[in-house]
């Protein structure tokens, strides 16, 4: 049975044209009893449950039925039907059906060229001819259903996906009407076998019927085997179907559909994919995963393809897939998205797929594996994430889809919809402060921070500009502490040698040093400028961050470190849902998309940027009085005017005592 997907997302086809007879005369519906004809549709291989009215039957065809001798059809269960087996039967004044407008139809096919609506049409044309179109004479039904006689399955199935398609119209209206039977589910028990789904069309008349699956179905895009003829009472297995992908990021154990990484992480992808039901019906089995990377990543290889099959995990040999880009290149940040295919030619290879590995061991340890349809495939690479990635809730998606052979009659591909992932950045708005009150208001220029994460590495950066052509600190590496914890002994030194300078011309040349360990410094230093903004920081992963003082401006005391917490969490799609700030000292705080407050900037802005902001105070160092100051002059004055009054005090008293005596 036949099944072709509408590109426009209204019908998937079950070509039940008609294989027909190879004589001149066409095969026919042998009408029952009470004139109705049954079509029942089995679901026998586990594919997604069927639903009531999601087949319908449209008459293509109708006409007088009889048949030719007495010879009895043979009923062949095993195998889909075969026109050969119903060539007793005939249908004669042929007509157009119920179920389709035959004059639209007619136009549309005497119209085609090869490449109408960029759709290979080749199968009707004759080569031999000057690939003259087959149906340009055709003016009736009757001769329609002629030429139709003995055609491959290959012609028939594309006719078939012509009729359902509508020439490349959004619906199929101009051609299919609403004439059209539509199916009803029933379950059937037999012994020994679990409950089996069936779907039940009933048809008033004979002829040739067209079975479509409509609506939107999870069997999209896979083809059957062969294309039916169906006559009398049918039953038809519903074989096709189209295999699944998926797309996570390796978190560890986890697998995950969102995450967050900072500029310079590693990201390892898996992609999974299994394999159509009737995978075994094929020879050929082309399989194309096509993985799209957003411009915030860079490819970086690693690639490792295994094969699950029963227990076993088979790593297998590249030889047998062929990757693009054929190389990682991380240092180069590219321009656009990546495009990353994985193509298998053919998963069906009768000698099997080379493997160079197997889990657990078995013996051989290295081989061939021959794929069966329970077979799941899965992809790992890694990439890194570079200076273009996308900071907030906008994140960096990742995309994926799966090309497949879908007939086994043809080359004809299907296409799985895309599965996406989200890589998420964030960054710090910083303003640094002074604890006096004009500081408080008009910011501290001159302060310098570095930043260490969790695993004591710190952040090296890089100016660059933000989408709006504001100054950024962009992440580029993290490096050993080792490395900065010289540079910043080195500082110290010269600072202290500077501030020890006895004269102009020592404190000139302690400068020069001074400044030169300043500069070998700058790149892991946030230095904050006018009105004591520091340049945004962009480009972190979740984790745990400290902020350390390392240049402190005149006249105040260095803050102590300042730790920081940065998480968030993902909705089941990936999405982010919330960034959570905790900070060493004050509240956290959690940002969505719908949270506001009476601030100058709402969560609701954080979370969209992803700048989480943070104010940092330095302490006005206190006044004190100090040796050879004021200190020392009033000691001076009060001493003196204690002096003054004690010799006062002591010529007063002399007097008074010399004066005494000269009464007595």
């Amino acid at each position: 049975m036949k099944m072709i997907k509408s590109s426009f997302n209204r019908l998937l086809a079950f070509a039940l044209v008609l294989m027909l007879a190879f004589t001149a005369a066409v095969p026919v519906f042998a009408a029952s009893g009470d004139n109705l004809l049954t079509i029942t549709i089995r679901n026998n291989k586990g594919l997604p449950k069927m639903t009531d009215n999601q087949f319908a039957a449209y008459q293509l065809f109708k006409g007088t039925p009889y048949q030719e001798d007495d010879t009895e059809h043979k009923n062949v269960t095993e195998n889909d039907w075969n026109a050969s087996n119903w060539n007793n039967y005939t249908l004669a004044d042929i007509e157009w059906g119920d179920g389709v407008n035959g004059s639209n139809l007619l136009s549309a096919l005497k119209a085609l060229s090869y490449d109408t609506d960029n759709e290979n049409w080749s199968e009707f044309f004759d080569a031999y001819k000057e690939n003259a179109n087959v149906f340009a004479n055709i003016d009736s039904a009757a001769q329609l259903a002629e030429l139709l006689v003995g055609k491959s399955n290959a012609f028939l199935q594309k006719f078939s996906k012509f009729v359902v398609k509508g020439s490349g119209k959004e619906d199929s209206s101009g051609f299919l009407t609403s004439s059209a039977a539509k199916s009803i589910v029933t379950e059937e028990t037999k012994s020994l076998e679990a409950i089996k789904q069936q779907s039940i069309i009933q048809v008033n008349n004979p002829g040739y019927y067209l079975i479509v699956e409509e609506g939107d179905h999870n069997i999209a895009d896979a083809v059957s085997e062969y294309i039916l003829a169906v006559l009398g009472n049918q039953e038809i297995d519903l074989k096709a179907s189209a295999p699944t992908v998926d797309k996570n990021i390796v978190s560890g154990d986890d697998l995950l559909k969102g995450d967050v990484a900072g500029i310079s992480d590693t990201v390892t992808f898996e992609l999974t994919g299994d394999l159509s039901k009737n995978f075994m019906d094929f020879n050929t089995y082309e399989y194309i995963f096509t993985d799209t990377l957003s411009k915030g990543l860079t490819y970086a290889g690693n690639m490792v393809v295994t094969v699950l099959q029963g227990d076993v995990t088979y790593t297998i040999a590249s030889s047998e897939y062929t990757v693009t880009p054929a190389s990682a290149n991380t240092d180069e940040v590219p321009a656009a998205d990546t495009l990353i295919t994985v193509t298998f030619e053919n998963l069906r290879k009768e000698s099997g797929l080379s493997f160079t590995t197997r889990n657990p061991l078995e013996e051989p340890a290295s081989g061939k594996i021959v794929l069966d349809e329970s077979a799941k495939i899965y992809v790992t690479y890694d990439a890194v994430v570079n200076e273009n990635a996308v900071i907030g809730s906008v994140g960096n998606p990742n995309d994926v889809n799966l090309t497949y052979s879908n007939d086994p009659n043809t080359n004809d591909k299907g296409k799985t919809e895309d599965k996406r992932v989200y890589v998420y950045a964030f960054g710090l708005d910083l303003v640094k402060v002074g604890s006096d009150a004009a500081h408080d208001d008009e910011g501290l220029p001159g302060a310098g921070f570095t930043l260490k994460n969790s695993q004591e590495k710190y952040a090296q950066f890089e100016d660059a500009t933000d989408s709006e052509g504001n100054a950024i600190r962009r992440l580029v590496n993290w490096v050993d502490a080792s490395t900065v914890d010289d540079l910043i002994s080195q500082y110290n030194t010269a600072k202290e040698a500077y501030n020890k300078a006895a004269n102009n011309d020592e404190k000139a040349a302690t400068k020069n040093t001074l400044d030169d360990k300043a500069k070998a410094l700058e790149s892991y230093l946030l230095t904050s400028k006018e009105k004591g903004k520091i340049p945004n920081v962009t480009g972190l992963d979740e984790g745990k961050y400290t902020l350390t003082e390392i240049i402190t401006p005149d006249g105040y005391n260095t803050m102590d470190p300042f730790w920081f917490q940065i998480r968030a969490t993902f909705a089941e799609s990936g999405k982010l849902e919330s960034v959570i700030y905790v900070p060493m000292i004050g509240k956290f705080q959690t940002y969505t998309a719908t949270s506001t407050n009476a601030g100058e900037t709402s969560p609701g802005a954080v979370f969209s940027s992803g700048l989480l902001p943070e104010t940092l105070t330095n302490i006005k160092a206190p006044f004190l009085p100090f040796t050879g100051g004021m200190g020392i002059i009033l000691f001076y004055i009060l001493g003196g005017l204690l002096i003054a009054g004690a010799v006062i005090y002591i010529v007063v008293s002399a007097k008074k005592r010399n004066k005494k005596e000269e009464n007595i």
